[in-house]
């Protein structure tokens, strides 16, 4: 899905792909363990940490990637994403 960044929410969204891959050694993921992830945008680091295996809860302020990402849970049982600002959230 290609999604034009709103200023409003400050958005800017990962694309490079040696960045992601940087990332993703950095936290050395383990499947099934819990991650939390704010700001999911379009997926380029999204996708890889559900296709890890781990339980991945995402947050996202946008509603419309939100409603992509509550469609996108359908499919995976590792993958819940909640709608909203998680700072705002009551935990």
């Amino acid at each position: 899905m290609k999604h034009h960044p709103k200023k409003s929410l400050g958005q800017h969204f990962l694309t490079d792909r040696n960045m992601i891959e940087k990332i993703l050694r950095a936290i050395d993921i383990r499947k099934n363990e819990r991650l939390l992830e704010i700001g999911p945008g379009e997926g380029a680091l999204t996708n890889d940490l559900i296709k890890s295996g781990c339980n991945l809860i995402s947050f996202e302020l946008d509603t419309e990637l939100a409603k992509m990402w509550k469609m996108k849970s359908i499919e995976y049982e590792n993958f819940k994403c909640v709608e909203g600002n998680a700072i705002e959230l009551n935990w």
